[in-house]
């Protein structure tokens, strides 16, 4: 008894050839991972929310301690003045986890269509450029002013830091770009200042 073989492929119904298999069909192009990996980004921003919530009763007491008097003469109840003070500090950390996850965004798009190198850590975790310098950033400074009870940006000393890590940045990653032409190493370099000079601002 005679039986067809099994391995071949079907004739296609106009005759013309063989269909193609699953396996034949070209694969779409993957994706390139991101130069971060993505529980990096998410808990760098959980840390400077938590860092920037932590601060909020540095901030009311900041904030309090600047009411213009005759403001404050003009509301007779103190608790009324009190919830005033406590919601304007509530809105405040609320903008400030939302300005931060909006640069923190853009850091992510900058790492896809500026710079896509990475550094590797253990693992396959990965940190890009930008990443860094969001860190670098955020965290140092709201640590700072969380551990001595100041406001970094009434300092100087915050700005020269800002600008140091916009600098200093890049070079981790000079194995990279030394070997660009001048033009976009100066694109790099001017994406990372403009970048770090926006956290100083926002």
């Amino acid at each position: 008894m005679n039986s067809e073989p099994m391995s071949g492929p079907a004739p296609s119904p106009s005759g013309v050839g063989a269909a193609p298999r699953p396996d034949d069909l070209p694969e779409p192009d993957a994706k390139p991972a991101p130069a971060t990996s993505r529980f990096l980004w998410f808990g760098a921003y959980a840390l400077v929310v938590l860092l920037t919530a932590l601060r909020a009763p540095q901030a009311y007491a900041h904030v309090s301690d600047r009411v213009p008097s005759e403001l404050s003469e003009g509301i007779d109840d103190a608790d009324m003045q009190s919830l005033a003070l406590r919601s304007a500090v509530l809105i405040g950390v609320i903008v400030t986890a939302f300005t931060v996850a909006v640069y923190f965004v853009l850091a992510a798009m900058l790492e896809k269509k500026v710079f896509t190198a990475r550094k590797t850590l253990r693992g396959r975790a990965s940190f890009g450029l930008f990443f860094l310098i969001m860190v670098l950033c955020f965290v140092p400074t709201q640590a700072a002013g969380l551990a001595f009870d100041v406001v970094p940006r009434e300092s100087l000393y915050y700005y020269a830091y800002i600008l140091a890590v916009a600098i200093a940045a890049p070079w981790v990653f000079r194995g990279v770009w030394k070997g660009l032409p001048a033009r976009k190493i100066a694109i790099l370099f001017t994406a990372s200042i403009a970048m770090a000079s926006l956290t100083g601002i926002g």
